[in-house]
């Protein structure tokens, strides 16, 4: 141990590793543009996970203590409901009609058309289809958020026209298509 230190070498290290720091916090160009490229490579692969990619996202609401859910590509704009307008020699299942921005809109009372109780109250949500029929609007006690459900998942349900599928995750899915014919 009586080896005396050379400090000419020690120096001498520390200024390569001062120097290989220095390279390390100033990359090149070239260095920079291999970043790049080999990050985009890596996220241009697709995951091989099939489940994830068949999710359909839907928005979840509440009509009484029941969850539903309809298909969030179908849904232009949920609004809160202020005041419903009756229109007189309606099926019972049409709320009435509503003012979005100045246009007469008309609102289709979900609980009445689905058999379930407290039908034709005027609060809650209106969610405002896009298509098949634009500008018609679906009544909602409370809106949950969006959600996702895997289709192979989902167990069927046979009893009405108006529900596509149950499932787990985003409660009963209605069918669009069951409900804009029951207005035709």
């Amino acid at each position: 141990m009586n080896e005396r230190l050379d400090w000419r070498l020690v120096n001498a290290r520390l200024a390569l590793a001062n120097q290989a720091m220095e390279r390390a916090l100033q990359p090149s160009p070239e260095r920079i543009a291999k970043v790049y490229r080999d990050r985009a490579q890596r996220l241009a692969v697709v995951p091989p996970n099939a489940a994830a990619a068949s999710r359909e996202p839907v928005i979840v609401f509440r009509l009484g203590a029941a969850r539903y859910s309809i298909g969030l590509e179908y849904v232009a704009e949920v609004i809160p409901l202020h005041a419903v307008t009756p229109v007189p020699g309606t099926p019972k299942h049409i709320a009435g009609v509503i003012s979005v921005r100045g246009e007469i809109r008309p609102l289709m009372d979900l609980k009445s058309l689905l058999g379930l109780p407290g039908g034709g109250a005027e609060v809650g949500y209106g969610l405002m289809l896009n298509r098949p029929k634009p500008g018609l609007g679906l009544q909602v006690d409370a809106v949950e958020g969006v959600g996702h459900f895997n289709p192979a998942d989902a167990e069927p349900v046979d009893v009405s026209r108006y529900i596509r599928c149950r499932t787990a995750t985003a409660g009963m899915v209605l069918s669009v298509e069951g409900l804009v014919s029951a207005i035709l």
